[in-house]
């Protein structure tokens, strides 16, 4: 159990790129991410999240990024 918050959280994690938030309440790895399909995320363990209208940006420019190919502007 921890006591910080998931902004301390992500303020700690934030030199390791493949961690990504999603929404106010969840944080992610990209390495086990499966599938993602509009705001639902889709990791190798068949866990969904869904993405926070306020957080796609920051998850698209995150794939944009990452992904071959022209990306999905």
């Amino acid at each position: 159990m921890s006591y910080h918050t998931l902004k301390h959280v992500e303020e700690t994690i934030q030199e390791r790129t493949e961690f990504l938030r999603v929404n106010r309440s969840e944080i992610i790895s990209f390495n086990h991410v499966k599938q993602v399909d509009g705001y639902q995320i889709l990791l190798n363990n068949g866990n969904r999240f869904m993405v926070s209208r306020s957080y796609k940006n920051k998850i698209d420019e995150f794939l944009h990024g990452r992904l071959p190919g022209p990306g999905i502007r």
